[in-house]
């Protein structure tokens, strides 16, 4: 029904490759440096896979399905990852949020919205659609969020 990836901004790839650069620099350092105890080759893959799951991790895919609304931080691997289900839905709306006073930032992140808490989904930008069930709120982001709640409402008239 409807399916977006959002990337997070330029900015926080850039930090990421920098981290990424600044990292295998220093192990290559660390390996030609006479005298000095070899880098083991453990630290290498643990390099590696962390720099792998940090590149992962920075897709957020938002999938709406005849049974419910699907978030995955992560893509192809989903990391971090909720299925909200149609019945669940209470209310959805749009709404305009402050990622780093509301929620504390980007990615998978707890806050509070309209003084009550909420599980943040977010990649970019200040926009998405705020999801209530009977136990909790979630704010999903989306660079499209009118496109969003209609599909949610979509499903959720359907289940109801």
């Amino acid at each position: 029904m409807y399916t977006e990836d959002q990337r997070f901004a330029l900015w926080v790839y850039l930090v990421a490759i920098a981290v990424t650069c600044i990292s295998l620099a220093g192990l290559v350092i660390a390996a030609n440096t006479p005298n000095a105890n070899p880098v083991p080759i453990a630290t290498v893959i643990v390099v590696a896979v962390l720099c792998a799951f940090l590149w992962d991790v920075l897709v957020l895919r938002t999938t709406v399905s005849r049974d419910g609304v699907y978030v995955r931080l992560g893509w192809p691997i989903p990391i971090f990852w909720t299925r909200i289900g149609a019945g669940r839905i209470r209310e959805a709306r749009v709404v305009t949020y402050r990622p780093l006073l509301d929620a504390g930032g980007w990615g998978l992140r707890f806050g509070r919205f309209d003084g009550r808490f909420a599980t943040f989904w977010n990649a970019r930008g200040n926009r998405g659609v705020m999801i209530e069930t009977d136990s909790r709120r979630y704010v999903i982001g989306s660079q499209s969020p009118e496109l969003l709640h209609a599909a949610i409402e979509l499903v959720r008239n359907r289940g109801a």
